[in-house]
């Protein structure tokens, strides 16, 4: 949506003291930087601040305005290229913080500076800082990726029976073929997996395990690039943890949840690429392991279950209005199944209920805010992998009810239903992660 404004008043500047309390929810952890998304209540307030500072009317505005969000890009990009170039060479004395830092003070003159030089405005120019932006956090354009195969599902990770992995895989369901890319540095199981700016990123996981024993549990952060089949290193989870889920809403990643030997959180980790570091935001209202997630309409949906009590009741996150809220439950209890959308609906498939495998599928309809009970698959699993590809869901692998590793995949077309493809490329997997990049 886009809104044109009218200055109509000339106020003085608020201090920090004054308008920190209204937005302190939008402070970072560390209380120095913050975001400016303003929900309604917060917007009501910041302009009765204003209002009572008023200094004199503005009878016009100038015609060529300085594109604030232009000068700010430029100037992450700039420092976000000589950040990268200090992280990756190993130079890790300079502190997140000190980055952090100089990025707001670079940002500042390049506003001083606007204000005596005129920024082209436009529809055009904001496209363009924005094309340019994916393409220098990428170190690609997208004429790169052209030789990126466009019909295939990444495959990350998991246990194929006999050995926990580190395998990266791309597979075509088209012709069943599987190709092997560029592994990770360390098996990888239970992780979190979302896609930024054209890149896989993989966040937290285990060496392969319950959650419940001495498993090793990772906060480390990985990306991986197609363009040039390399893996590369971000800053880590504040949290080590496994069987969490997974979202990007706009340009920002969103760790939800997860669990370790010691806890399971309701805690949700945002990464804000422009500061190069992961951010506490709002947390669930329950502890929630074990969980899919989507992005659906500009909000985070997801289901999971806890340890012990298995859930039927999904949340709903609005990252502009920062709040949690429950939507109406399923009729299933389920955990460890998938979660994906398809057609403007969230589809939770298969998982355990608390008691066995299920091969039950539900529908949500946000329009009706209700879910449907969906045709069932025709394998019951759980811990499998799902994506979806040229309008249809494939479900890769998982495990059934006897603790049998599937090494079926099947597929789903809305009008057509669900069906078992005698496709063996991939084989035994479960407990492994899967993505379909969109190379935008």
């Amino acid at each position: 949506m886009k809104v044109q404004v009218r200055l109509g008043l000339h106020c003085r500047p608020l201090a920090e003291s004054l308008f920190k309390p209204i937005i302190q929810e939008n402070y970072y952890h560390d209380q120095r930087h913050f975001t400016f998304e303003l929900d309604h209540v917060q917007a009501g307030n910041l302009i009765s601040k204003f209002s009572s500072s008023v200094l004199a009317p503005i009878r016009s505005i100038p015609q060529n305005a300085p594109n604030w969000r232009s000068v700010m890009q430029d100037v992450v990009l700039r420092n976000r290229e000589e950040n990268d170039k200090v992280r990756y060479a190993g130079e890790s004395s300079r502190s997140g913080a000190s980055i952090n830092r100089h990025i707001v003070e670079q940002s500042t003159i390049a506003v001083m500076n606007a204000t005596r030089h005129d920024v082209k405005s436009g529809e055009d120019t904001f496209h363009q800082k924005d094309q340019i932006l994916r393409e220098v956090q990428n170190g690609e354009t997208s004429s790169d990726l052209a030789g990126y195969p466009a019909e295939s599902i990444l495959l990350i990770g998991g246990y194929d029976g006999v050995s926990w992995l580190t395998a990266l895989e791309s597979y075509s369901p088209s012709n069943d073929v599987v190709k092997s890319l560029k592994p990770m540095h360390s098996v990888r199981s239970y992780a979190g997996v979302a896609e930024l700016c054209g890149q896989l990123f993989v966040f937290g996981g285990g060496d392969g395990g319950a959650i419940g024993d001495g498993s090793l549990w990772y906060d480390t952060v990985v990306s991986y690039r197609p363009a040039t089949n390399m893996w590369s290193l971000h800053p880590p989870l504040k949290t080590k943890k496994g069987a969490l889920a997974g979202a990007t809403w706009k340009d920002r990643i969103f760790a939800i949840g997860g669990a370790n030997v010691i806890d399971c959180f309701s805690k949700v980790e945002m990464y804000d690429p422009q500061f190069g570091s992961w951010f506490n935001t709002r947390p669930m209202s329950q502890k929630r392991s074990c969980l899919a997630a989507a992005e659906l309409n500009g909000t985070l949906s997801l289901i999971s279950f806890l340890i012990i009590f298995y859930y039927r009741t999904a949340e709903r996150f609005d990252p502009r209005e920062r709040l949690w809220a429950t939507i109406r439950s399923m009729s299933t209890r389920r955990g460890c199944h998938t979660l994906t959308v398809l057609d403007g609906k969230l589809y939770a498939l298969g998982g355990y209920d608390g008691s066995t495998m299920v091969c039950s599928t539900e529908i949500y309809d946000p329009r009706l805010a209700t879910w449907m009970v969906g045709e069932p698959m025709e394998l019951t699993r759980g811990y499998s992998a799902a994506a979806v590809l040229q309008d249809s869901i494939y479900v890769i692998g998982g495990v059934k009810s006897n603790e049998e590793i599937v090494d079926v995949i099947e597929c789903y077309k809305p009008g057509v239903g669900w069906k078992t493809l005698n496709l063996k490329g991939i084989g035994r997997r479960c407990i492994c992660s899967a993505i379909v990049l969109t190379n935008d």
